[in-house]
């Protein structure tokens, strides 16, 4: 089911509470909305997700696609695209030309609510691990892909939704073009501030008002509590998110049913000083963002994640000044816009299109060796390249060496062709290296043969050129016993 409906967003993109943001020649653009429910490969259960553009934005690329994702307790919806002061973050990112949704993990906001929530909370164990909010993201990634026609995009996710989002990330490097971890959560050294109440842990929490009211406080020196969020928005938010539930509302105090799967992997995980992902695995320019008041995820989080993105192609830590892990929603949630703008911004200096490149590249090569000619091969190769190939004893490292090379193989591999697996494209400048896995297929006596390799590709950009100045191919060794 898709509902659609189109709105203005007024000057209150320049004027909003607590900043300005930065002018504008052109009067703010018209936004539409639509909102689908998308179908998990899990019977019964479907994912709400909505989508926010320029009307008339009909080219869409993967620098400018955006996805979010919330935190442990709350929905999307009411807090990345409520309007306060008349204006959302959805709409400040949607303004400057983006494709922006959301979406709700199932058991949260508008998604399907798993059975065990209609039940005790007690007759169930946690619901919603980290393992099942990854499948969610994964579906609405794809789904959101192929219905835009791109091969990438941004995620952006705020608390939990960090973890989410990077776990993701780190098994789908392909498909990530940004990453933003907005309140990143990582090894717990002081005590969570999520609530569960006493004996063991269920299916799901319940979460009043008050409670709410109370950790977002948590950390916030005394005389600046009464001026950190403006008058009405903690109301507006807390009236949005509890409508959510209708469940939830009908029980004395009304409350809000959160899964518990979020706390037991934080006591297995994060608060037992195990990561639950490994940050070495990411790739893609990655932004850490978090406020100087945030108990949830204190910056000493983002100060031992930081160091540990060791193969990201850009990373950067912003520290924003009095604001808690909700500044999203604070007097200074302009700063976290900008600031993540700015990083989402930098996209567009062509750095995605050089990933394409790299990617076109691969291709070629691709096509080069089904049409079964050496000379189509070569120039693929800068002149100074070295190719230690699957097939050589040995390393060639100019151009009459490569080309004696795919003359013997193409020889020894009759009908000789190639299917790429993964491909883990880094960005370096001018510089790019491409690694992965690819099967050759060839014939050997009539009869069709396969060769499983590994590959690392290493790329610089001549001209508009990207050329092959090192490649390494080895067959992949059988799996150990």
């Amino acid at each position: 089911m898709v509902t659609l409906s189109i709105a203005t967003i007024t000057a209150t993109i320049a004027a909003a509470h607590g900043g300005t943001a930065p002018p504008t020649s052109r009067a703010a653009p018209t936004l539409v909305t639509e909102e689908m429910m998308v179908k998990s490969p899990d019977p019964g259960i479907e994912i709400y997700v909505r989508n926010k553009r320029p009307t008339d934005l009909t080219a869409f690329r993967p620098d400018r696609t955006v996805l979010y994702v919330h935190g442990a307790t709350y929905p999307s919806e009411t807090a990345f695209d409520l309007k306060l002061d008349g204006l959302s973050w959805m709409d400040y990112i949607a303004a400057r030309g983006y494709d922006v949704w959301l979406l709700d993990l199932r058991g949260y906001g508008r998604s399907t609510r798993p059975p065990e929530m209609s039940e005790k909370p007690d007759a169930n164990p946690p619901i919603v691990r980290g393992d099942t909010a990854v499948k969610d993201i994964g579906t609405v990634v794809d789904f959101i892909l192929q219905r835009r026609g791109i091969a990438r995009l941004d995620l952006l996710g705020w608390s939990w939704g960090t973890t989410t989002m990077a776990s993701y990330a780190t098994g789908h490097t392909d498909k990530v073009e940004r990453l933003v971890l907005y309140a990143p959560v990582w090894n717990r050294q002081t005590a969570s501030l999520v609530q569960t109440g006493s004996g063991p842990l269920g299916a799901w929490r319940a979460v009043t008002r008050e409670q709410a009211k109370a950790r977002w406080l948590t950390g916030v020196p005394e005389d600046k509590k009464a001026s950190l969020i403006p008058a009405g928005w903690f109301d507006a938010w807390a009236d949005a998110t509890w409508a959510t539930d209708p469940a939830g509302a009908q029980m004395t105090p009304p409350v809000l049913r959160a899964p518990n799967g979020v706390v037991q992997d934080g006591t297995e995980f994060f608060g037992a000083g195990k990561p639950y992902y490994d940050p070495a695995k990411l790739t893609m320019p990655t932004l850490l963002v978090g406020a100087e008041w945030d108990r949830d995820a204190p910056p000493y989080m983002a100060q031992t994640l930081f160091p540990l993105l060791i193969n990201a192609s850009g990373k950067r830590y912003v520290a924003l000044a009095e604001g808690t892990h909700t500044i999203i929603m604070e007097n200074n949630r302009l700063a976290l816009f900008e600031a993540v703008q700015t990083f989402l911004d930098e996209g567009g200096d062509g750095h995605g299109g050089d990933r394409d490149g790299v990617a076109a590249a691969a291709r070629n090569w691709q096509q080069a060796i089904a049409a079964d000619d050496p000379d189509k091969v070569v120039p693929l190769y800068a002149g100074d390249a070295v190719l230690w190939g699957t097939l050589s004893p040995a390393v060639r490292a100019d151009p009459g060496a490569v080309r004696d090379y795919f003359v013997a193989a193409f020889k020894v591999l009759p009908g000789l062709k190639v299917s790429f697996g993964d491909q883990h494209i880094r960005l370096y400048g001018d510089t790019a290296v491409n690694t992965g896995d690819y099967t050759f297929s060839y014939l050997k006596d009539g009869q069709p043969k396969s060769l499983p390799a590994r590959y690392s590709f290493t790329y610089v950009k001549r001209g508009d050129a990207w050329l092959i100045v090192d490649h390494h191919s080895s067959a992949l060794p059988p799996p150990a016993n």
